[in-house]
């Protein structure tokens, strides 16, 4: 948010995210006579444009910029299996309703192994959302679940899956 000299007002943006298909960044401004107003309608403007986020979606999203360490194409390539997994099975659940039941019932069928690197990669996913596909609220709500959920001790130590 920043005060408009020229025309005397107060403008504040949101940063809904890139666009699904052209990868632009998309953001929407507001402006107002007060400081007070202008945050009032940014809260607004962000409140209509929260969407319902799958976790399909934020796993496509990690895949579509890779971090800089995945610089094999082995890497890659293994994380896009991960990720196909995955969204079989969770793909369209909201990620505000994930639980880590469900995250344990997709990992119970993969290997010990295969199963920790789709947790590691899910976990990215979710880290790494942009603020306008996925809400902080959701972000909060999973990450502080998964914190407190079985899935911490199993996926912690994968030998113990595999008893």
């Amino acid at each position: 948010m920043f005060y408009d000299r020229q025309r005397g007002r107060w403008v504040a943006v949101l940063d809904i995210g890139p666009h699904p298909v052209s990868g632009k960044r998309r953001r929407r401004k507001v402006t107002a006579c007060t400081q007070v107003e202008a945050e009032r309608l940014l809260l607004d403007l962000a409140t209509r444009h929260e969407q319902p986020c799958t976790v399909g979606q934020v796993l496509a999203a990690v895949l579509r910029e890779p971090p800089a360490t995945w610089r094999r194409p082995n890497t890659l390539k293994l994380n896009r299996q991960y990720a196909a997994r995955l969204a079989r099975s969770l793909g369209a659940v909201l990620v505000a309703d994930l639980t880590p039941a469900q995250v344990d019932a997709c990992l119970a069928v993969m290997p010990p192994t295969s199963g920790y690197s789709a947790w590691c990669l899910l976990r990215l996913a979710l880290r790494r959302a942009q603020p306008g596909i996925i809400t902080a609220a959701d972000r909060a709500t999973w990450l502080d679940t998964y914190r407190r959920g079985l899935l911490v001790s199993q996926v912690a130590n994968p030998s113990k899956r595999a008893a």
